[in-house]
């Protein structure tokens, strides 16, 4: 039983420091490292000889206060970021719809340069039949007969087409 909502903080507070858990805690302010010695220990301190060498000067690395945190902050709600992996799940669910909208679009774009390659066949026995037909008025031949192609292999072709851009359409309808 909890009074007050103390249980369900502690709950919180556990799961914060499980998210916390592992990063690097801050350095100390600059303040605390240059604190300057107290005054009543300078009068008990012989004052020291210059030395007799000069030291090479050392540059000093800039102080960790004035570095920015490449970290969180110490104190932010789990539920926030519940709320952030749920958006990155959806965001993943969204890219896999579109991939698959693309490739029936890449199978679409297919059928229909297959229809249109079937078009540019059908174009060339026209423009054949024609020449045979120009040369035939004006040579005549001595009653020939020309053999005529069947509709049906043109039909069948486009049956073909039809019915795989039906297939294509009812599955991008089950993708959306």
């Amino acid at each position: 039983m909890t009074l007050f909502g103390w249980g369900k903080r502690k709950e919180e507070v556990k799961e914060i420091k499980e998210a916390v858990a592992g990063q690097p805690l801050p350095y100390p302010s600059t303040e605390y490292i240059s604190m300057q010695k107290p005054q009543a220990m300078e009068r008990f301190m012989a004052p020291m000889p210059p030395p007799s060498w000069t030291a090479p000067e050392q540059t000093t690395p800039p102080m960790p206060s004035t570095l920015p945190m490449k970290t969180a902050p110490l104190f932010v709600k789990v539920e926030k970021y519940k709320d952030i992996l749920e958006i990155v799940a959806k965001l993943k669910g969204t890219l896999i719809n579109i991939e698959s909208v693309l490739k029936v679009r890449q199978s679409i774009d297919k059928l229909r340069d297959d229809a249109d390659a079937l078009i540019m066949r059908q174009l060339a026995s026209c423009n054949e039949s024609i020449a045979a037909l120009d040369s035939a008025f004006a040579r005549p031949p001595a009653l020939e007969q020309m053999v005529i192609p069947q509709p049906e292999i043109i039909e069948g072709e486009m049956q073909q087409l039809s019915n795989r851009l039906e297939q294509l359409s009812e599955q991008l309808k089950q993708i959306g």
